[in-house]
């Protein structure tokens, strides 16, 4: 991962963006979206990784502890262990990953089922791996298994959403195959869970589509 010059003001104004978006959430009850980059939830307590430096929806949750209970859920097409990490044995926060099988994609090492979490973290960590190019329809049919999962365990009081748009069917590093109506139907998915949220950009590198591919995605959560 990258150092340059400029990396620690960047990672630094990424970190606010997220931090701003949490705290306006909860003091005017609207959700919100930080775009934030460089991205977060690769990032350790003391790790950089994946171009992530500060782990932005860590620092969200976090900060929403205060307030009441918090459950992140991450659908990157990469399998968020900064944050993982951060929480594992952790009650204070729920973890709920969707991503590609880190058998075969970043980052290798963390993101398998048999992830729950340690300690009193114990079942506060909740991981949906799937193959690339697992098609849409199988892909929605799974998050909300894992939905259903992770809010049987804890109905939060706040969502803090790791939003990676690296799901595109045209993502260079990304290998489902999501089109803006998809991204309509996830917005949807997550309007329908009626709860007071932040959505924080992580990946997304298809750039010529992923201005559109977020406001569809916008469209669905304000339908």
């Amino acid at each position: 991962t990258s150092l340059m010059s400029k990396t620690w003001l960047a990672a630094y104004a990424s970190a606010s963006c997220a931090y701003s978006a949490a705290k306006t959430m909860k003091e005017t009850g609207e959700s919100t979206y930080g775009l934030c980059r460089p991205p977060g939830h690769h990032a350790t307590r003391n790790m950089f990784g994946g171009y992530c430096y500060l782990n932005n929806a860590a620092i969200a949750a976090k900060y929403l502890t205060k307030s009441g209970s918090v459950m992140i859920i991450d659908f990157d097409y990469h399998h968020g262990n900064g944050t993982q990490s951060i929480f594992y044995d952790n009650p204070d926060v729920f973890y709920y990953s969707i991503h590609a099988h880190p058998a075969v994609e970043y980052p290798y090492f963390t993101g398998f089922e048999e992830e729950i979490g340690i300690d009193d973290g114990l079942h506060y960590n909740l991981n949906t791996p799937l193959e690339p190019m697992t098609s849409v329809q199988e892909y929605f049919r799974a998050f909300q298994i894992g939905l259903d999962k992770a809010f049987n365990i804890l109905d939060p009081d706040f969502l803090v959403v790791s939003a990676g748009f690296d799901i595109e069917d045209k993502d260079p590093i990304g290998h489902f195959n999501f089109l803006q109506k998809d991204f309509n139907k996830l917005g949807q998915l997550f309007k329908n869970l009626k709860k007071k949220t932040v959505f924080l950009q992580e990946g997304g590198y298809f750039v010529k589509e992923l201005g559109s591919n977020v406001s569809a995605f916008f469209d669905g959560v304000n339908s």
